[in-house]
């Protein structure tokens, strides 16, 4: 899954638990595990001087929470450019995650990646905001369903030309599509406050079916025969819409 997105996704849900009272103390330990496995070495939120990430996430936590912060949600910038969203993810800061903070002081915030010292820093640049944008949707149904789709035709796709392709995906697709179907799911990018089982599994399957980077991705597939390559990169287009529209759906379908 693409590291830069799930920063925001489990910054602003451990937040929105966080500015509702209801984080547990394991939760919040989660967060300094969760950076040093993302190779985070600090983190910075506007003026601020970065700091470590674990410690900076918990004072930008508690500011929020003493701005009266009511609810925190995520959208995705689609940056203008010669390649479609789902190649481009394959690059820093490309497609960035915005976070959307409503609280006494309405502000956006958008993430800035530098890698240095073979570890990332983020820098969370704030701006504040007259209006807000709406949440957008929070149909986990809906986006669980989309997500299924996509990923039976990415799988007819891998299955239907054979090797290399079908031993590199055939099993990546099957194990996102089995989370898809579990009873029961917990996702780590998420607190259990606020979020029903349903998200969990959305979010786990989506991150799951993140297979969108440089060599030896999804991405770097190619095809001589060109409606079978037309095929692909149309496939390759709606699949990512839909693991990015289950990410968004299931990281904003926060309920106090």
């Amino acid at each position: 899954m693409s590291g830069e997105q799930n920063v925001s996704i489990i910054l602003a849900a451990f937040a929105n638990a966080y500015c509702h009272n209801c984080l547990s103390p394991d939760e919040g330990e989660r967060l300094a595990d969760f950076f040093t496995r993302g190779y985070v070495s600090s983190l910075k939120f506007g003026g601020v001087a970065p700091l470590p990430p674990a410690e900076a996430a918990r004072g930008w936590m508690e500011a929020l929470r003493q701005m009266n912060t009511r609810r925190l949600w995520l959208q995705q910038l689609i940056t203008p450019g010669p390649l479609p969203p789902a190649v481009a993810a394959a690059f820093a800061n490309a497609n960035p995650t915005l976070i959307f903070v409503d609280c006494e002081r309405p502000h956006v915030m958008r993430p800035e990646w530098k890698f240095a010292h073979k570890s990332w820093r983020i820098n969370y640049h704030i701006v504040a905001c007259d209006e807000l944008p709406p949440v957008g949707n929070v149909d986990v149904d809906q986006a669980s369903d989309e997500l299924r789709r996509q990923l039976a035709a990415a799988r007819a796709f891998v299955t239907a030309h054979g090797e290399p392709h079908y031993a590199g995906w055939g099993e990546w697709l099957d194990r996102a599509s089995a989370i898809l179907e579990a009873s029961n799911y917990r996702c780590e990018l998420l607190p259990l406050c606020g979020y029903s089982v349903a998200a969990h599994r959305l979010l786990a399957a989506a991150t799951a079916s993140w297979v969108f980077g440089g060599m030896g991705s999804w991405n770097d597939m190619n095809f001589p025969d060109k409606a079978i390559q037309h095929q692909y990169q149309t496939l390759t287009n709606t699949f990512y819409d839909a693991v990015e529209s289950g990410c968004l759906a299931a990281a904003n379908a926060f309920t106090p």
